[in-house]
């Protein structure tokens, strides 16, 4: 509720109604999120809450910088205030291709919203984080932090395989 004059404010500056339907809404909740808004990390000391504003209302208002969440929590709020249902997803974002699969990193968390498509009945992924964020978290590691860090990960994951008796190796350790 501490969010709505700001929800208001930001649906006022899209020139929205409720009444503007489903594709029209999300168009411009997508071209507002991608033309004035950039994706950050960090959230200096100017972007944190204030006693007059929380920290939805600064990233919507004010610091207009942030990371997924606060991009997946405005577009949840913004269309269920315009009468859309909306769903806040977490998950991960698959695109490193890796052999017959797929590598998944831990920088490759992501959320963002899943929206009621009427029409066809369905919930579909509406995401609202501008395109740039991928390569951002990419920058952030090193080839050499990245090797550690996808060896440590492996090294945990065969270890969470032994102690649940899911490793084939369990058989080469009794001997």
């Amino acid at each position: 509720t501490n969010e709505i004059p700001a929800l208001q404010q930001a649906i006022s500056e899209m020139h929205l109604a409720p009444h503007a339907g489903y594709a029209l809404i999300c168009q411009s909740i997508e071209k507002f999120f991608y033309e004035k808004f950039t994706y950050s990390i960090w959230q200096g000391p100017d972007k944190l809450a204030t006693t007059n504003a929380t920290p939805l209302t600064k990233f919507l208002l004010t610091s207009r910088s942030g990371h997924c969440e606060y991009f997946a929590t405005a577009t949840v709020l913004l269309l269920r205030q315009l009468g859309i249902p909306a769903r806040y997803a977490v998950g991960y974002y698959v695109h490193e291709p890796r052999g017959s699969g797929y590598v998944v990193r831990e920088r490759d968390a992501h959320a963002w919203c899943l929206v009621w498509n009427a029409a066809t009945k369905a919930w579909e992924d509406f995401d609202t984080t501008p395109p740039s964020w991928v390569a951002i978290e990419g920058d952030r590691f090193s080839a050499i932090g990245e090797l550690f860090s996808d060896r440590r990960s492996w090294l945990g994951f065969q270890y969470a395989k032994f102690r649940w008796g899911q490793a084939h190796f369990q058989q080469y350790i009794l001997w």
